[in-house]
């Protein structure tokens, strides 16, 4: 079968040998396609156009330093992924830019680690909700007393939301110490834990009968 490779890179040319044989070892020449395209405007037109390819290739840094970067494009790809239900093709990096590098790697490993999940983020949530008031004692009675079960179930419910967020700044600090820069670790926060936590506060509101 016919395989694409879409390589994003406003300098190296993916036909010559020496990338082939670095990132595109299963190339067959007769038989599969190389589509270059150099800078972020081409690459979404290329999508759009044509859909997802078999594998994507990253370079960060594309021309002068006010255009889209490659960063720019896996940003891009990510939402398309989400907005239209699809996992993520094979992808490779090329860039010398490390932080440019884990910047593209980091995002799209987090989108790629949501869509594997198996649990939903509703039962996530509901999960770590029962966790905690099943572990909190109450004084038997539903809604009277200061330990009752409905008071004891809003605990839980502020504990999970607490719990969430500091797992989310965890993530956070764990992409940073990768190569990952401050500002782009606090906007690629786990999206499955982000879900989780929307869905924690649905779960609050609902008590509350809002």
């Amino acid at each position: 079968m016919k395989r694409t490779y879409l390589w994003l890179d406003d300098v190296r040319n993916p036909n010559q040998y020496v990338w082939i044989a670095e990132y595109m070892p299963e190339y067959r020449k007769f038989e599969d396609e190389i589509v270059w395209v150099k800078d972020y405007l081409e690459f979404v037109n290329y999508i759009t156009t044509n859909g997802l390819p078999d594998e994507i290739f990253f370079d960060h840094d594309l021309g002068d330093s006010e255009e889209a970067t490659g960063y720019d494009a896996a940003k891009w790809l990510v939402n398309y992924c989400m907005d239209n239900d699809l996992d993520l093709p094979e992808w490779h990096v090329q860039s010398a830019n490390p932080v440019g590098k884990g910047n593209i790697n980091g995002i799209l490993n987090n989108y790629k680690n949501f869509k594997e999940q198996k649990e939903s983020p509703k039962e996530k949530a509901l999960e770590i909700i029962h966790e905690f008031y099943y572990n909190l004692p109450n004084n038997g009675f539903l809604t009277e007393g200061v330990n009752s079960c409905e008071s004891r179930y809003k605990e839980a419910i502020q504990c999970a939301s607490i719990t969430v967020r500091h797992m989310m700044d965890v993530y956070a600090s764990a992409l940073h110490s990768i190569g990952v820069d401050k500002e782009t670790a606090e906007i690629t926060k786990s999206p499955y834990l982000s879900a989780v936590k929307e869905e924690i506060e649905k779960v609050r509101l609902k008590r509350n009968g809002k």
